[in-house]
């Protein structure tokens, strides 16, 4: 199937030609099957029943504790039971498990390493998990990842044609730049963790996240990088808005305010208001600079007046749009109407953000 697909590339097939996934998984035999591996991300003050109480739970901690969250949730129940558990799919044992310390940032990603019998050397680097990891929350880890691999590999012809000391220079570069990126999404993720105590504070999270993260100015311009020569340029710098000044400024007076409390109950209402003052005076500020640009209509497009989801509504986005016969997600990003899961043929008109082979 992937000799396949590299020779319709190779015979530069237009992408509305390609086969669907499921044309493809009937044509050369695969099994298809739709895996989601789901957990929580649970803040350490959690309170958990006595072990005997949580028995009826499950055979172990982790589907204990699991199953109990998801119960107290009837929401989260009620996507539970829409679904099947696929045992060990990823070996024996990996059905459940917990990781009781998420956050942490690798204080050495890089080196010289000498071998102590002769002059040799090797320049080595840390990259993706293995340079830091700050939690689920928001996928920053998919960011470190990419950022780190790209960001090394676009180094690493100067690395191989140097010598050492030039080497170190350059994975110097490096370590500056993973001990930034980790540093401002950890920022990132406390951040929205503090606002999650109070029902008024949790949109901040989101709303800040949006205005910093797809309003700025390379963001906006995100289609002049899908070449393969630039593409780097935006991986590496695009940090969902995290490490903008504005947003480090506002979050860092978050984290003082809600982070550095000794209670475990709700925060005062003195302090909600105190951070949504805040809140209100820095974005006033930050809207009147002009710097950020923000794309509201598509993201709300579906939303009543109230806030609520209205099926009636036909959305306006046109980034993206559910395919409809399958309802998976369809970019709308080229000429294709085809969905590349069904290969339904789609209504709606295809948005041309870039040149590509086909328009011209």
């Amino acid at each position: 199937m992937i000799n396949h697909l590299l020779g319709l590339n190779q015979a530069d097939v237009p992408s509305d030609s390609y086969p669907s996934m499921q044309d493809l998984a009937r044509k050369f035999d695969c099994k298809v099957r739709w895996v989601t591996s789901i957990g929580y991300a649970l803040r350490s003050d959690v309170v958990y029943p006595p072990s005997q109480e949580l028995e009826e739970f499950g055979t172990c901690e982790a589907e204990r504790k699991f199953n109990w969250v998801t119960a107290k949730y009837p929401r989260m129940k009620a996507c539970m039971d829409r679904h099947c558990l696929v045992k060990d799919l990823y070996g024996e044992n990996s059905t459940w498990f917990i990781r009781k310390q998420l956050t942490y940032s690798t204080p050495i990603v890089s080196g010289i390493a000498r071998r102590k019998d002769s002059n040799e050397s090797m320049a080595w680097a840390a990259i993706g998990d293995a340079a830091g990891f700050t939690n689920p929350l928001y996928s920053p880890g998919i960011n470190c990842n990419m950022a780190t691999s790209v960001f090394l590999a676009e180094k690493t012809p100067h690395l191989l044609a140097r010598g050492v000391s030039d080497q170190e220079e350059i994975l110097a570069q490096y370590d500056q730049f993973c001990a930034k990126r980790v540093m401002n999404l950890h920022r990132m993720n406390t951040f929205n963790y503090v606002l999650m105590q109070s029902p008024r504070t949790g949109p901040l999270g989101p709303l800040w996240q949006y205005l910093s993260g797809t309003g700025n100015a390379l963001w906006q311009r995100s289609s002049e990088f899908v070449s393969i020569d630039r593409v780097a340029e935006f991986v590496t710098t695009w940090e969902w808005g995290a490490q903008h000044p504005e947003y480090i400024e506002f979050a860092t007076k978050t984290i003082h305010l809600l982070g550095n409390r000794l209670s475990d109950g709700p925060p005062a209402e003195t302090t909600v208001e105190e951070v949504l003052r805040v809140s209100e005076q820095m974005l006033a500020r930050v809207k009147q600079s002009g710097k950020y640009k923000n794309r509201w209509a598509g993201l709300f497009s579906n939303i009543d007046d109230e806030l609520q989801f209205d099926a009636s509504k036909k959305g306006r986005d046109k980034l993206a749009v559910r395919c409809e016969g399958c309802r998976h997600w369809r970019v709308l990003t080229g000429v294709s109407k085809r969905c590349c899961v069904c290969g339904c043929q789609c209504k709606d008109v295809a948005i041309v953000r870039y040149p590509c082979p086909e328009a011209r």
